[in-house]
C-alpha cells in the first residue's frame, strides 16, 4: 500500500487545502477532480515534492524517495530541440552514463512503437505540435518506471483517441508494474471510466477516495461544479455524466 499524508497546503501564500491523508493499492489508478482552483496541481506538486509543505510518501511502510516519483506537470510546454528519442531516454537520466546502452536505447524504441510514436522518433521537440508533445512527455514518464506516477492534465491538449489510448496505458502500466498512477482530470466521464477511485478537491478539502459510482453523484457534482448531471452508461457499463446548465433540468431527468 502507499501512503500520503500531508500538511495544510498554500499557494501564493493563500491557504487551498487542508490536512490530508490517503491510500492507493499497488496497480491502482486514481482520479483527483474538482472545480478550477480548488487545489488538484497544488495536491499534486506537494505529493512530488516541489513545494514547501512536506508530504510524506511511503510503500509497504517504507519511505518513497522523490526519485521513485514521477510528475508531469499541467504546463508542459518543451522549447528543447532534443529528439523524441532523446526526449524519452532523459526519463532515466540519473541512472545513465555519458554513453547510452544500445539495450536501453532499444527498450525506450519499443516504448514509443508501443504508444504509436515511432515515426516522429528522430523528430526535435520543437517541431511537434502541443499534443505530440505531450505524448512524448507521458512516454518519458513511463519509461522512468516510478513507483508512483502523479499527471496533471494528460489529456488536456489530446485529441478524442489520444486520450482513450493515453489513459488506457497508464491504467495498463500501474497493473503490470505494481505502481500507482494518480491523475488529476476535468473530464468526469473519462475519470469514471479509467480510474479505480475518484478522489474530489473542492472548497479547501480532499474528500476519501472511493469508486467512480459513490463520488460521482448528484450530491456531490451539482454543488461542487454548479452543474445539473444527467447519468447515462455506456456500452462497456461505464458512467457516462453529461453536464447541463442549473435551472434546466429536462422533466425527465433522473
Amino acid at each position: 500500500m502507499f501512503q500520503i499524508t500531508g500538511p495544510a497546503l498554500s499557494r501564493g501564500g493563500a491557504a487551498v487545502l487542508s490536512p490530508f491523508a490517503f491510500a492507493l493499492s499497488r496497480g491502482e489508478m486514481m482520479g483527483v477532480v474538482g472545480p478550477n482552483g480548488a487545489g488538484k496541481s497544488t495536491l499534486l506538486r506537494a505529493i512530488a515534492g516541489l513545494s514547501a509543505e512536506h508530504v510524506p510518501v511511503t510503500l509497504d511502510g517504507a519511505r518513497l524517495g522523490r526519485a521513485a516519483i514521477g510528475h508531469l506537470p499541467q504546463a508542459f510546454s518543451v522549447h528543447s530541440a532534443l529528439s523524441v528519442l532523446d526526449c524519452v531516454l532523459l526519463g532515466r537520466r540519473e541512472r545513465l552514463g555519458l554513453r547510452v546502452p544500445p539495450d536501453i536505447i532499444a527498450e525506450a524504441e519499443a516504448l514509443l512503437a508501443q504508444l504509436g510514436l515511432a515515426r516522429i522518433a528522430d523528430r526535435p521537440m520543437t517541431a511537434l505540435s502541443g499534443g505530440q508533445q505531450q505524448r512524448v512527455l507521458i512516454a518519458q514518464r513511463l519509461f522512468r518506471q516510478p513507483a508512483l506516477m502523479l499527471m496533471d492534465e494528460p489529456t488536456s491538449a489530446l485529441d478524442l483517441h489520444h486520450q482513450l489510448s493515453a489513459l488506457s496505458e497508464l491504467r495498463t502500466y500501474a497493473r503490470a508494474a505494481g505502481a500507482a498512477v494518480i491523475v488529476a482530470l476535468h473530464d468526469l466521464t473519462l475519470a469514471a471510466r479509467f480510474c479505480d477511485r475518484i478522489l474530489i478537491v473542492a472548497h479547501g478539502g480532499c474528500a476519501q477516495p472511493d469508486s467512480p459510482d459513490k463520488v460521482l453523484t448528484r450530491q456531490t457534482i451539482e454543488p461542487n461544479w454548479t452543474v445539473e448531471p444527467e447519468f447515462l452508461r455506456c456500452r462497456d457499463g461505464a458512467m457516462v455524466i453529461v453536464p447541463h446548465s442549473l435551472g434546466q433540468r429536462h422533466p425527465a431527468a433522473k
